[in-house]
C-alpha cells in the first residue's frame, strides 16, 4: 500500500484556518499563541510540511512531535527553527495546556 503524501500548508491563512484561528493580519508573517490552537483534523497532522520558515518556543506538550525520521521528546517544551519543506507529524494529541508563541514568516519577507 502506497503511503500518503505529506499534507502541503502553502499558506499562513491556511495555517491559521488548520488551527481554528481568525486570519493573519499580514499575509507573509504572522505570531500565533499556542494556547489559542486547536487540532481538530488530526489526518492533517499525521505527516505535513509548510511554505514558510517557524521559529517556535513553547512550554508543555499537546501530542508526540516527529522531525524527518526521529521522535522528539518535548514533553517539557521545546524551542525549534524550521524551513520551508520539512516534514513533520504530530500524533497522540491531547488537550494538555501548552503555551508559547510560534512566528511564522513566507521566504518572501526576507528576499530582496
Amino acid at each position: 500500500m502506497k503511503k500518503a503524501a505529506p499534507y502541503r500548508i502553502d499558506s499562513i491563512t491556511k495555517l491559521h484556518r488548520l488551527f481554528g484561528l481568525s486570519g493573519p493580519d499580514h499575509p507573509l508573517i504572522s505570531i500565533i499563541d499556542f494556547e489559542l490552537l486547536k487540532f481538530e483534523n488530526t489526518e492533517i497532522w499525521k505527516s505535513f510540511y509548510y511554505d514558510f520558515y517557524c521559529v517556535a518556543c513553547k512550554k508543555g506538550s499537546s501530542g508526540k512531535f516527529k522531525y524527518g525520521q526521529r521522535n522528539y521528546d518535548f514533553d517539557e517544551g521545546l524551542m525549534s527553527f524550521t524551513k520551508p519543506g520539512q516534514i513533520f507529524s504530530v500524533t497522540d494529541v491531547t488537550d494538555d495546556p501548552v503555551s508559547g508563541y510560534m512566528l511564522v514568516f513566507k521566504p518572501d519577507l526576507i528576499r530582496k
